[in-house]
């Protein structure tokens, strides 16, 4: 086999694991989070879904307001990790009025 055949192979092989991969996680359950995040160390951004899980946030990026009431949406994106929670993925989220977290 000549080096640009399996440079081919390789590079296909790549691909087909990168769209299992992405198939995989969308097709993850949604889970809807509504109330307020917590800081439960400096890096773990925590919050409880709606059935009744706590998860670690991830990318939820610096404008998710931690201390105020959000209705959030995500996608588990991992197992326990090192907030050791579930982690999911906020793909987006909005800030409700005032009121008990």
């Amino acid at each position: 086999m000549t080096a640009f055949k399996s440079a081919v192979l390789a590079l296909t092989a790549f691909a087909l694991t990168a769209l299992a991969m992405t198939a995989t996680a969308e097709a993850a359950p949604r889970i809807v989070f509504k109330g307020c995040a917590v800081w439960a160390t400096p890096t773990c951004l925590m919050m409880k879904a709606t059935n009744g899980k706590v998860y670690s946030l991830v990318g939820a990026g610096p404008a998710f307001p931690a201390g105020r009431r959000v209705l959030a949406y995500g996608r588990r994106s991992g197992d326990v990790g090192l907030c050791f929670a579930p982690s999911a993925t906020i793909v987006g989220f909005r800030v409700l009025p005032p009121g008990p977290c």
